[in-house]
């Protein structure tokens, strides 16, 4: 199905960052509940965002929960011709979700969220007829004091509106759609600020209040971000927006890999600070390599991670394969032990600094669990 919507090109570039930010924010606000499950994430897919929950081989939906993220300059939203043409598009996301072939479970079921940064004011006024038969004002608001309403729960007088404001724009526009889509309605509100930079700086508070042992949570959140980039700037090929799309998901594994590799990262950090007195007169550690080891970690295990850096390679493999907390009675003689034997046994093209250093990364990588 051809839909002029989907992300198709460049110039569905623009809200690209509200729409990762805002995944990034739901999934760290609540990562406890998705750290185990199957789940892929999408951005400007079937909808802004996307989490679609599988079965264990990732081949059968099992329920999928789709966003418009939104915001809006100045003012508040409320029942009118541009609220009606958002909500009749994500109704229309419930309805290509229910044509998509992947195939799904019997129990199948999805949720239709519209979130915003920008407070929802949903309002009922009768007229002077209604007010003769007794019909009072109906106010609902969708902010800090109401995050999350589903359309069901909504007062019949402000779903009727809702639902007028759809029909008047499909009916203005030619258009059609599924008034059972409405049961999986969701507003909501998020406690995000309105400009990218802001949304970095919030991202980070939680990032630094959710994993509290994360040494540097700004440096995490610009590794998840270039995670979501990889997807998010993948086109929609030929109009057509397919869940079996494999090039634009983000899967859980990707998410969990990339938190675990940030754990390594200070969990290794957290070894040398206690030991960094002792390890840096065996080696020679210059004072600048000293106060920079922060980066140097990071930048080891960037170096591990890459399999055309050989030299790294062969020393997480001589690591992996030898486990020295047996030999030595010393945490300081055992890297010293490390070093001298890789020097040896290997061919590699690393001064001491780096051979200590990877081997760090590697020991932490394979045998620590925070007790060095």
């Amino acid at each position: 199905m051809e839909d002029k919507a989907v992300n198709a090109g460049v110039t569905a570039q623009t809200g690209f960052e509200l729409q990762r930010n805002c995944a990034l924010l739901l999934i760290l606000d609540d990562y406890t509940s998705y750290k185990d499950k199957n789940f892929f994430v999408c951005i400007e897919h079937q909808d802004d965002f996307l989490f679609a929950f599988t079965t264990d081989d990732h081949k059968t939906l099992q329920k999928v929960y789709t966003y418009q993220s939104k915001k809006k300059s100045g003012s508040i939203w409320t029942i009118n011709a541009d609220f009606g043409e958002i909500i009749t598009k994500i109704l229309g996301t419930g309805t290509h979700l229910i044509q998509d072939n992947m195939s799904k479970t019997q129990d199948y079921k999805h949720k239709l969220t519209f979130v915003s940064n920008t407070d929802m004011s949903l309002k009922y006024s009768p007229n002077d007829e209604e007010k003769k038969e007794g019909k009072d004002p109906v106010s609902i608001k969708v902010n800090e004091m109401n995050e999350i309403q589903s359309f069901n729960n909504l007062h019949a007088d402000i779903r009727n509106k809702i639902d007028g404001s759809v029909k008047d724009y499909c009916k203005k526009h030619t258009k059609t759609f599924d008034k059972g889509e409405f049961n999986n309605l969701i507003l909501q509100w998020v406690d995000f600020p309105k400009t990218a930079n802001k949304q970095r700086e919030a991202l980070i508070g939680l990032m630094h209040s959710k994993f509290p042992h994360v040494v540097d949570p700004k440096a995490s959140i610009e590794l998840f971000i270039e995670l979501f980039r990889k997807v998010e700037q993948t086109y929609n090929q030929g109009n057509v927006a397919r869940l079996l799309d494999e090039s634009k998901r983000l899967y859980a594994e990707d998410l969990k890999a990339t938190l675990d590799i940030i754990e390594k990262e200070q969990r290794t950090y957290e070894k040398w600070r206690n030991h960094a007195q002792t390890f840096a007169p065996i080696f020679k550690i210059p004072l600048s390599v000293q106060d920079s080891a922060k980066d140097k970690i990071r930048e080891t295990f960037e170096y591990l991670k890459d399999l055309n850096n050989l030299d790294h390679k062969k020393i997480q493999k001589f690591i992996y394969e030898n486990d020295y907390r047996e030999k030595y009675y010393s945490v300081a003689e055992m890297f010293k032990g490390y070093v001298s034997e890789v020097r040896e046994s290997e061919h590699i093209n690393l001064n001491d600094i780096d051979i200590f250093f990877t081997c760090l990364c590697a020991y932490v990588e394979f045998y620590d669990e925070g007790n060095l």
